[in-house]
């Protein structure tokens, strides 16, 4: 009990610290960030006996202009929530190419799972604070519900959008779509 109330106050000090900072759009290397979200995430995956997948359309710009702290931490969410809720199978991370201009292009990024699903009646609760598809205390799936609502949250401030696809017992996919500028060259990138 005491533990739960712990990660709750940990959970609403980090919301309130990520509400204040502001959208830091900066060069990065896209793929770089893919391959860490992945190799960060694979020790669960593999503890769990399951694959986690990396699917990159090569015509996605390897060179991106946004906030890459945001991006990182949407995809460490969503790949960790569904590692979590993931029994066996699969875990997939498909990124792929919506849009390009001279100046923008509008990436699209799929976690996709074979996992619990979300049951249609719980859907348009997720993304709210505190929001949990299980009690935390019947010891199955651990977490406060926050990391959704930060998705959500990130989303908005980099002006993209979040869909959600999922089937009670088959599985999941959010669909996260992102625009971003584009440099005029590749010759430094923040790593």
């Amino acid at each position: 009990m005491e533990e739960s109330a712990s990660r709750k106050t940990n959970a609403r000090y980090e919301v309130a610290k990520l509400k204040k900072a502001a959208v830091f759009e900066k060069k990065f290397d896209l793929k770089k960030l893919l391959d860490s979200s992945i190799k960060i995430e694979q020790p669960a995956a593999i503890h769990k006996q399951l694959q986690l997948k990396l699917d990159y359309d090569s015509s996605v710009p390897p060179i991106l202009i946004g906030d890459r702290y945001r991006l990182y931490r949407i995809l460490i969410n969503l790949l960790s929530n569904a590692i979590k809720f993931t029994a066996q199978g699969y875990v997939k991370l498909k990124v792929k190419l919506v849009r390009k201009t001279d100046k923008f292009v509008i990436v699209r990024f799929i976690v996709e799972d074979t996992g619990i699903g979300i049951p249609k009646e719980k859907q348009e609760y997720i993304f709210e604070k505190f929001s949990r598809l299980s009690l935390s205390n019947k010891g199955f799936y651990k977490g406060v519900g926050l990391g959704l609502r930060i998705v959500k949250q990130f989303m908005h401030e980099m002006e993209g959008e979040i869909d959600l696809i999922s089937e009670y017992e088959k599985g999941t996919q959010f669909i996260c779509t992102i625009p971003f500028r584009l440099p005029l060259s590749d010759d430094f990138v923040e790593s």
